[in-house]
């Protein structure tokens, strides 16, 4: 999966399963707004005789959107539109203590950690099955080779078991690089969090992050670049190997 150079738009990328395809920018926009409004009900910051009014349009809205031959939303001012036509102006302080920017940095860091497991679940299989074709050809000899010339033999399963080992180095990456990739942005606002006593710890967990990225300006501006890449470099180097 790669990441959209602007925040909101349409897909251009083949996703890594159906579950990762299911769980579109829509899929995560409503998400988003079912944790934020759990937690400033919870926190009290809003009102708890507006809180069942915003659940019932949040509710009517998903249910819009998934009418048959309904279209996906890629942005989240449409999903604030449907709120506000069904319980009025009211419906925007779901938005309280949010900006687009931290919205945006969740979306991609919860799509991103899906990919990141299908991904890891993929180089899984691979190592099952060469570890399967090691085990079977234990005696099964081969010339190898060093700079194009035939060194000494071995065996296939001695072969396979090198790339094993690499695969091992890989699989460790992407357990480490994991721990960064789940975490929360949310709750940050545009980079400089806000007044309101908003409990990013509860968000994390409603949206199963691990945790909230501590510092707003990193958690909305400057995680959505290197987080990526760490995940894409993992990627490349199980990639080149096998090419």
């Amino acid at each position: 999966m790669t990441l959209r150079v602007t925040p909101w738009g349409k897909d251009d990328f083949k996703a890594t399963s159906e579950e990762a395809e299911s769980k579109d920018w829509a899929y995560w926009q409503n998400r988003l707004n079912r944790a934020s409004l759990v937690m400033l009900a919870e926190e009290g910051i809003i009102d708890k005789n507006i809180v069942p009014r915003i659940a019932a349009a949040q509710k009517h809205a998903e249910d819009l959107q998934n009418l048959p031959g309904a279209p996906r939303l890629t942005d989240i001012m449409p999903l604030e539109k449907m709120l506000i036509e069904s319980c009025g102006e009211e419906a925007t302080l779901i938005h309280t203590g949010r900006s687009r920017q931290d919205m945006f940095t969740t979306l991609n860091e919860a799509r991103l950690r899906l990919a990141v497991l299908d991904f890891y679940e993929a180089l899984n299989k691979l190592r099952t099955r060469l570890l399967s074709i090691a085990r079977e050809n234990i005696e099964t000899y081969i010339p190898a080779y060093t700079n194009g010339v035939q060194a000494m033999p071995i065996t296939l399963a001695f072969y396979l078991w090198g790339f094993l080992e690499s695969f091992q180095r890989d699989s460790d990456r992407i357990i480490e690089s994991y721990k960064r990739i789940n975490q929360s942005a949310l709750g940050v606002a545009v980079l400089a969090c806000s007044s309101w006593p908003l409990n990013r710890e509860r968000l994390a967990e409603l949206l199963g992050f691990e945790k909230p990225i501590t510092n707003g300006l990193d958690a909305a501006q400057i995680s959505l670049f290197d987080i990526p890449l760490e995940a894409a470099s993992d990627a490349a180097n199980v990639a080149i190997r096998i090419g």
